[in-house]
C-alpha cells in the first residue's frame, strides 16, 4: 500500500462542503432528528463522507501494483511526468527513445515553466565504442529504425540540451546521460516512485507495439528488480560511462 501527502482541492472543498451542509441540516431539523433515526443516521454519514473527503484531498492512499497492459502507454506515462513534483527521479533506458520528441517539451514544461526540480537519469546504447549493440537491436525490425546510431546521438543529444538550457536559466540542472554497453530485457520508464513501464525487445517489432509491464507504486517485487537493475546500470562504471555532448 502507497501513502504520500498531496493535496487535491476538490475532494478536500466537497468534504467542507458536506460537512458545513450537515451542520446547517442538523440545526434546521433538530426536533426531526429525535424522531427519526433514519434521518439521524443520514446526517451521520454525510459527516463521515465529509471527514473522508477532507482526508483523501491531503493524503493520497492507494495500493502498489504491476499488470499487463495490451500496448505501451505514452499518455500515461506524459501525464505522471506532468504530475512530478520537486526532489523526483525520472529514469529511461532503451535502445533509443521514440518518444523523445513528445518527452522533450513536457519536461521543458516542468522544469523551464514551472521550475520544477527532478532528476532525469537516461541509459542509452553506446554507439561510439560498441555500435554493434545498437545496430544488432534493429538488425530484423521490419519497423526498423533508418539510422540507429544518429537515433540515439540525436536522443542524447535532446537531453544534453535540456540540461544546458535549465542551468542557463541559472538554475540546478541534474540531467544524466550514460551510455551503456550490455543487452537489457527491454526499454525501462521510470517516474519517480508513481509508475514504471516496461517494454519488452522483439525481434522484427518495437517493443511499444507489443504488451508492456506496468508496476504503479514501489512496493512491489517487480519494481524492485527493475529498479535495483537500472540503479547498478547507472552508477557502475563498468556497464556504462558518461555521456557529452558529441
Amino acid at each position: 500500500m502507497e501513502i504520500s501527502l498531496s493535496f487535491n482541492a476538490k475532494n478536500a472543498t466537497l468534504g467542507g462542503a458536506l460537512i458545513g451542509v450537515a451542520g446547517i441540516a442538523h440545526s434546521l431539523a433538530e426536533p426531526l432528528l429525535q424522531k427519526s433515526t433514519f434521518l439521524f443516521f443520514l446526517l451521520l454519514a454525510l459527516v463521515a463522507l465529509g471527514f473522508l473527503l477532507i482526508i483523501s484531498g491531503f493524503v493520497d492512499i492507494h495500493l502498489s501494483r504491476c499488470t499487463l497492459l495490451r500496448h505501451w502507454d505514452l499518455n500515461l506515462l506524459l501525464r505522471r511526468i506532468k504530475s512530478m513534483e520537486d526532489g523526483e527521479e525520472l529514469r529511461f533506458m532503451n535502445s533509443y527513445i521514440p518518444e523523445t520528441e513528445e518527452i522533450i517539451p513536457t519536461l521543458e514544461e516542468i522544469c523551464l515553466q514551472k521550475n520544477k526540480k527532478i532528476a532525469i537519469k537516461i541509459l542509452l546504447p553506446d554507439f561510439i565504442n560498441h555500435p554493434e549493440i545498437a545496430t544488432a537491436r534493429f538488425k530484423y525490425r521490419t519497423d526498423r529504425c533508418a539510422t540507429p546510431i544518429e537515433s540515439i546521438r540525436d536522443n542524447a543529444r535532446s537531453f544534453l540540451e535540456l540540461k544546458k538550457a535549465i542551468k542557463s536559466k541559472e538554475k540546478e540542472a541534474d540531467v544524466q546521460v550514460r551510455l551503456y554497453d550490455h543487452l537489457p530485457i527491454g526499454g525501462y520508464y521510470q517516474v519517480g516512485t508513481r509508475m514504471m513501464q516496461l517494454a519488452f525487445f522483439y525481434t522484427k517489432q518495437s517493443g511499444n507495439a507489443g504488451p508492456a509491464l506496468f508496476c504503479d507504486g514501489i512496493h512491489t517485487e517487480k519494481w524492485k528488480i527493475f529498479s535495483r537493475n537500472f540503479g547498478s546500470a547507472l552508477t557502475d562504471r563498468v556497464l556504462s560511462r558518461s555521456m557529452f555532448l558529441v
